[in-house]
């Protein structure tokens, strides 16, 4: 997906709150960062809890599952974005 499609997909989606809209964003304490075509997810911890990992890596897994598109269009990417090595 495109950057523009991204932005736009997160919009949508009301759990997600704009933070800035050059595409931060953030649901449950974590961030949600679009930067050019890719999404990164950032969990940051607070000063005084321990974190606990397994807890941690399920919101990371519930995120991605969420952003992950129903369907892909394999035609639908120009060949400048098709990489073939």
């Amino acid at each position: 997906m495109k950057y523009e499609d991204w932005i736009k997909d997160l919009r949508k989606k009301s759990s997600y709150k704009m933070v800035d809209p050059r595409g931060l964003f953030t649901k449950d304490n974590c961030f949600v960062v679009v930067v050019q075509n890719t999404v990164t997810i950032q969990l940051r911890s607070k000063k005084k809890p321990k974190t606990k990992n397994g807890g941690l890596s399920k919101k990371v897994d519930l995120i991605r599952e969420e952003l992950m598109p129903d369907k892909y269009d394999l035609f639908s990417l120009s060949n400048s974005e098709i990489e073939i090595a």
